[in-house]
């Protein structure tokens, strides 16, 4: 009797598990699937919409190296918090040990430094991210967040 229902499940299984219309379930395998969902757009795809022609490559060489065990403060840090490229190429880089904005060139040449450690006016006790605000007459606002010490 057990040899018989064995047999029998085996099928059942196999059935519940079997391969739908895919246009059923949502899935293609032509390109991505958009659908909408209360308002929010989703984009489904189960595989690259690329070849590899196309595809995006990291490269192995260094583009910029800023830093230096010894040698100018301007290219010592303690505590890099962020970096921020400008539209021009250049970089600046928060400094959470000095408390310093220091902006580069493109090529990596120090330019100035903005901020300090401190509590007065234009410095930071402690600098805790970099972002690029929003646009101005002159180009963007670049904004460093301090969290204050307790």
């Amino acid at each position: 009797m057990a040899s018989r229902l064995y047999p029998g499940l085996f099928i059942l299984v196999l059935a519940s598990c079997e391969d739908g219309d895919s246009s059923a379930s949502g899935s293609s395998d032509d390109g991505p699937v958009v659908r909408d969902s209360a308002g929010t757009t989703i984009v489904e795809s189960a595989r690259p919409q690329w070849t590899p022609a196309n595809a995006w490559r990291v490269g192995t060489g260094t583009l910029l190296d800023i830093g230096a065990a010894d040698g100018p403060a301007e290219y010592q840090f303690d505590g890099i918090e962020g970096t921020l490229r400008l539209d021009d190429g250049g970089l600046v880089v928060a400094d959470a040990g000095s408390g310093e904005l220091r902006f580069y060139s493109p090529a990596g040449t120090f330019l100035k430094r903005a901020g300090g450690r401190g509590a007065g006016p234009g410095e930071f006790q402690r600098i805790t991210a970099l972002g690029r605000g929003r646009p101005t007459r002159c180009g963007y606002t670049i904004s460093a967040l301090a969290a204050s010490r307790s």
